[in-house]
């Protein structure tokens, strides 16, 4: 009788949440909203022992579809001047871990960095400008992209609305009256005060073994966007199951990962770069001499691509080619293209942190 009366109430609580969130008096918990704990838990216990590493940041993390510009990693390391600044695609967001890259190399290294984001013009113009103000005068700038998001015209816009805001108008908030970090903080302290508001509002918002029951067991067989989202968003999809960490890096799992072993360097090949004709001369108007570093990538061709654009377009420049840090018998586990699956942003990090503290 009692097991009959917990199944009613239970089903009449899912049916009442549901009709409630139709109305929308009430919004189902969005993946960015659930804090889990690393599924590789004890691997991130060992490698923290192993390596001497605080990995705190990596043990609870958030279930993530969405990236926002207050997600940027450096807005959640304030503590400027810094020594060295990462600038990237996901290359750098899902290959490295700013909080990994600082312990191994000591120093204090900023990431502003953003899925699909362009290296044109106006990033430039916001690294040169950031440079000047929140970074030590013999700083680097350290710069991690996929082909597709380097070889792009200066004017290029970028896709994400409110990042090309932030990127375009450097002067507005990085001007010597304003604070890019305050910026930031504002806006999450903002969110953070919406989200509170709607919780105390919504009506049975609280009732967390409800929801919880309907967010994970049924709702993806009736909604066609959690069911959509949970195909492409799992620990067994190719995209695998994609987590935001509190360094600001974004975590893959996945069940049968690629693997990047050690390899010799490719042979250079023809690339239509006349894009990027402009960038040249624009790093040197900006006075900033960048280092161009080749991340880690399950696709040769990228790989290859990547040192020849650098080699052709800018003789005379650092290139740092993550691959041939690979040991023999070492593996790296990966998504694809640049994207790194499980712990392998860890490895990447120790490579560039080693860099780092060994540079003069």
């Amino acid at each position: 009788m009692k097991e009959r009366f917990f199944i009613i109430a239970l089903i009449t609580s899912v049916i009442l949440f549901m009709v409630v969130s139709k109305l929308k008096l009430v919004e189902p918990y969005s993946q960015s909203e659930i804090v889990v704990i690393n599924p590789l838990l004890n691997e991130v216990i060992r490698q923290e022992k192993i390596k001497g590493l605080n990995l705190d940041f990596y043990k609870r993390i958030e279930k993530t579809s969405n990236y926002d510009i207050d997600d940027i990693p450096i807005f959640q390391n304030t503590s400027y001047p810094f020594e060295a600044l990462i600038v990237g695609d996901s290359s750098v967001l899902m290959g490295l871990s700013p909080g990994v890259v600082n312990q191994v190399s000591s120093k204090n290294v900023g990431f502003f960095a953003f899925p699909a984001m362009k290296l044109n013009l106006d990033l430039l113009n916001f690294v040169a400008l950031f440079k000047h103000k929140y970074m030590t005068k013999d700083s680097i700038v350290i710069m991690v992209f996929d082909p597709k998001f380097l070889l792009v015209s200066a004017d290029e816009r970028q896709d994400h609305s409110e990042l090309e805001f932030l990127i375009k108008h450097a002067d507005l908030y990085l001007s010597p009256k304003t604070c890019v970090f305050c910026t930031a903080s504002d806006n999450r302290h903002k969110k953070f005060i919406e989200k509170s508001i709607k919780d105390i509002f919504s009506l049975i918002y609280f009732d967390s073994a409800a929801i919880r029951f309907y967010h994970f067991l049924i709702e993806k067989y009736v909604s066609k966007r959690a069911y959509k989202q949970n195909k492409v968003d799992t620990k067994d999809s190719l995209r695998g199951a994609r987590y935001s960490v509190k360094d600001g890096s974004i975590f893959i799992h996945k069940t049968l990962p690629n693997k990047i072993v050690k390899s010799q360097p490719p042979k250079l090949v023809k690339v239509d770069t006349s894009k990027i004709v402009w960038m040249k001369n624009s790093f040197q108007e900006l006075n900033i001499k960048p280092i161009f570093w080749v991340p880690l990538t399950t696709d040769e061709r990228i790989r290859q691509k990547l040192l020849s654009i650098y080699h052709r377009v800018f003789p005379g420049y650092d290139v740092l080619d993550a691959n041939t840090f690979v040991k023999e018998g070492e593996v790296v586990e990966a998504q694809n293209r640049t994207h790194l699956a499980n712990l392998g942003a860890i490895k990447q990090s120790e490579f560039l942190g080693n860099w780092l503290k060994n540079k003069k």
